[in-house]
């Protein structure tokens, strides 16, 4: 019966949920694989933890970072509207969150 608690508390506060993507790693991935500055590629995470849903925006992650292993795990995972919404973020993001930076 303890174990059953145990497990019970563990689960209900996440300690087994796996980690999920940060907006630190989006930017260091973005800042990689592209050509976009780092306030920009902050301000495509941040839109991205708020407009993805959390498994969508890992595969983002994971994709920015050419991850293979990670883009097969999560990719039967997604729902067909969660895959869509991750594929084309980055299509228009980056020139919205330029277009909302203060002109140097």
């Amino acid at each position: 019966m303890r174990l059953l608690i145990v497990i019970f508390t563990v689960v209900s506060l996440g300690a087994a949920a796996p980690a999920l993507g940060t907006v630190e790693e989006f930017t260091e991935a973005c800042l990689t694989s592209s050509n976009l500055g780092r306030s920009v590629c902050e301000c495509c995470g941040g839109k991205a933890e708020e407009r993805l849903s959390p498994l969508a925006f890992e595969f983002l992650i994971a994709t920015l970072q050419k991850d293979k292993a990670k883009i097969e795990e999560l990719r039967p995972k997604l729902s067909m509207d969660e895959a869509m919404a991750a594929g084309m973020f980055m299509v228009g993001t980056p020139a919205e969150c330029a277009s909302e930076m203060p002109q140097q």
